[in-house]
């Protein structure tokens, strides 16, 4: 009888701390869509116009050139990085 008891105990304790991860879970998501519907809008870009008239489609190629990406103002992820993407590869 003790041992039954012990056994349904420890099964009740494990039981609460599924349930209240789950619930942790839930207030997380919900936490994160309220942060995500209080971001502000992305900025347009700035910089020059694209060329488009050397752009061609039938090479399949991508090729950048001195590009400089940053998230905030004065962090810069990206600075004057240069690669191409040839036709077939995966990135």
């Amino acid at each position: 009888m003790a041992l039954s008891l012990i056994l349904s105990v420890g099964y009740i304790c494990m039981y609460g701390m599924r349930k209240t991860a789950e619930l942790e879970n839930q207030l997380v998501s919900i936490d994160r869509l309220s942060e995500y519907v209080d971001l502000e809008p992305e900025t347009e870009l700035k910089g020059g116009k694209l060329n488009l008239s050397s752009w061609s489609p039938r090479h399949g190629t991508i090729q950048f050139k001195g590009v400089y990406a940053s998230y905030l103002k004065g962090i810069s992820v990206l600075k004057n990085i240069s690669f191409s993407i040839l036709e077939g590869e995966k990135v």
